[in-house]
C-alpha cells in the first residue's frame, strides 16, 4: 500500500475530534456508542461511505451510509455492549456493486464487484477494525483505509512507422474482492486498455484504475501471480500480430507506469518480462495487499 500522507490523516482526525467535542455539549455527551474515523491513503476524494457492523458471530447486525467523512464523524452509532467488527468502504457506488442482508450476511461473504472492468472509476477504499463497545461512554474506532484498485499506464517506445495502431487488454483482473478478508475473487475479467495510434514512434496508453490481478486456480499452487497483457499490433498492409506480455503482479494500491521497447515485443507470441525494472512500485508501503 502507499504510505499515508500526514495531511489527509490529520484532516480526518480533526473532523472526528471536532465532532466528538460537539457531541459532548449535547445529548451525545451522556450516550454510549461507536464513533468511526478514517486514516486515508493519499488525498483521495471521498464521495460515499459505507459501514457494515458485524457481531461477535461475524453476522451482519447493521449497516450505515454517509455522504462524507464529516457526516460520519457527526454520528454516534448505537451498538450493544460487547465485541463487534467494523468493515468500511468508500466510493463503492456504480460501477461497484454489493448485496447484503442484515441478520444473514456473514463477514467473509461480503463481496464487492466491479461490474464494468474497464470503467476506471475513482479510487475506492476498504478497511476493517475490531472494536469492544463499553457500557458507558464513546468507543472510538480509527480505521486504516486501503485502496481497492491499482493504477496502470503502459507505454511502448520506438514503434516503427509501419505500425498504424496498437490495442491492449489486461487478461486476468479479478472481478471483485472481499473487503473483510482481503481476498480477491477467483473469477477474472478482461480489461480493455483501448486502441492507440503511435505518435513520433511512441504508444502511450491512458492511465487506468483497475482491479488487481489473479491467476487461474489451477496455476496458483505452482507459480506466483503475474499480470497478463495482450497487445495487438496492426500494420499499414492490413496485417496484425498478437503478443501476450507477462509482467509482475499488479496489486491494489500500486501505481505502475512501465515503458517497453518495441524490439522486446516484435516477432513474439509470448514475452516474459517479469524482471522489467519499471514495474517495481516504490510507493508501495507496508500495508496488507488484497490477495
Amino acid at each position: 500500500m502507499k504510505q499515508i500522507t500526514s495531511k489527509t490523516a490529520l484532516w480526518l482526525t480533526c473532523i472526528a475530534i471536532l465532532a466528538l467535542v460537539s457531541c459532548s455539549k449535547d445529548s451525545h455527551g451522556e450516550r454510549q456508542g461507536l464513533a468511526v474515523s478514517f486514516v486515508m491513503p493519499n488525498d483521495d476524494a471521498i464521495d460515499d461511505i459505507q459501514l457494515w457492523i458485524f457481531n461477535s458471530n461475524d453476522v451482519l447486525e447493521n449497516e450505515y451510509s454517509f455522504e462524507s467523512a464529516a457526516a460520519m464523524a457527526r454520528n454516534l452509532l448505537p451498538l450493544v455492549v460487547g465485541k463487534h467488527t467494523v468493515v468500511t468502504g468508500t466510493n463503492f457506488t456504480a460501477p461497484f456493486s454489493y448485496s447484503t442482508t442484515i441478520g444473514t450476511t456473514k463477514m467473509d461473504e461480503l463481496l464487492v464487484l466491479l461490474t464494468d472492468a474497464k470503467a476506471s472509476p475513482s479510487h475506492a477504499h476498504y478497511g476493517i477494525q475490531a472494536v469492544n463497545i463499553k457500557e458507558n461512554g464513546i468507543t472510538q474506532a480509527v480505521v486504516k483505509m486501503n485502496r481497492a484498485l491499482a493504477e496502470l499506464q503502459f507505454s511502448i517506445r520506438n514503434v516503427p512507422t509501419e505500425v498504424v495502431s496498437v490495442e491492449a487488454e489486461v487478461l486476468n483482473c479479478a472481478k471483485g474482492f472481499y473487503p473483510a478478508t482481503g481476498r480477491l475473487t477467483e473469477e477474472t475479467a478482461q480489461v480493455d486498455m483501448g486502441k492507440q495510434v503511435p505518435v513520433n514512434g511512441d504508444v502511450n496508453f491512458p492511465l487506468l484504475r483497475v482491479m488487481p490481478v489473479v491467476e487461474p486456480t489451477s496455476m496458483r499452487a505452482v507459480e506466483e501471480t503475474k499480470t497478463h497483457i495482450r497487445f495487438i499490433f496492426t500494420f499499414n498492409d492490413g496485417k496484425s500480430t498478437e503478443v501476450e506480455v507477462i509482467v509482475p503482479i499488479m496489486q491494489n494500491g500500486g501505481s505502475y507506469a512501465p515503458e517497453v521497447e518495441y524490439d522486446t515485443l516484435k516477432d513474439k507470441v509470448i514475452v516474459d518480462i517479469t524482471s522489467i525494472p519499471d514495474w517495481v512500485d516504490d510507493s508501495m508501503g507496508s500495508g496488507e495487499a488484497v490477495e
